[in-house]
């Protein structure tokens, strides 16, 4: 009787997890204690374009992480998702994949070793999580603030910006030439202090609505 339902909920939990790795959306990972896979769930399938079928049994690094985005061979190991069998610990970071078709993409990853009941690692468990979106927005964000700094720069007018509390988060060099500081200096100051007095009192008033 105890040892049924024992067998019984052990089969619950190997549904459950079964349910998580099949229905989740991040990938997942398991390569053996020789770096082979073992087991992807269909969203590493649909990640990287491979099928376990098709991966299984073979270095994961060699099928998806085998290439830098500059065409040179990534060695295995200098691989930091690899280490974390080796070094018995987990290893974190960003990456860049190869696709099935043959682009790149970017993800973030988290590979953590399997242990047995003694603690020794028997293989490893990696997440990743696809962010070619994230860093294509990020590097579209630097090439915008790259622009504004240079016409902002070689504008004749005062340009500045500030937070909501009126301090000085960016000045350009008309800014600087006109106050006779330094853009170290103004940062974090209050643009407010720049007005003589008998002006401040309606700027701050109009700025303070503005916000």
């Amino acid at each position: 009787d105890s040892e049924r339902r024992a067998l019984d909920a052990l089969r619950e939990q190997q549904q459950l997890l079964q349910s998580i790795y099949a229905n989740g959306s991040l990938a997942i990972f398991i390569m053996n204690e020789r770096q082979e896979c073992v087991f992807m769930n269909p969203a590493a399938e649909q990640l990287t374009g491979f099928s376990l079928a098709e991966v299984k049994g073979r270095a994961l690094h060699d099928v998806i992480h085998h290439t830098r985005p500059d065409g040179s061979h990534y060695p295995l190991s200098e691989c930091p998702i690899d280490q974390a069998l080796p070094k018995n610990d987990r290893e974190s970071g960003e990456e860049v994949f190869v696709h099935r078709q043959g682009h790149f993409y970017d993800v973030r990853f988290t590979a953590s070793p399997i242990r047995d009941a003694l603690g020794i690692s028997t293989g490893t468990v990696i997440e990743v999580e696809d962010i070619t979106s994230r860093k294509r927005d990020e590097q579209r964000l630097k090439q915008s603030e790259a622009l504004f700094r240079t016409v902002s720069e070689a504008l004749p007018n005062l340009v500045f910006l500030h937070d909501s509390e009126g301090r000085n988060a960016f000045v350009n060099r008309s800014f600087c030439t006109f106050a006779g500081r330094q853009p170290e200096g103004l940062r974090d100051d209050r643009w407010i202090e720049l007005i003589q007095p008998e002006y401040g009192a309606v700027a701050w008033e109009r700025w303070a609505a503005a916000v």
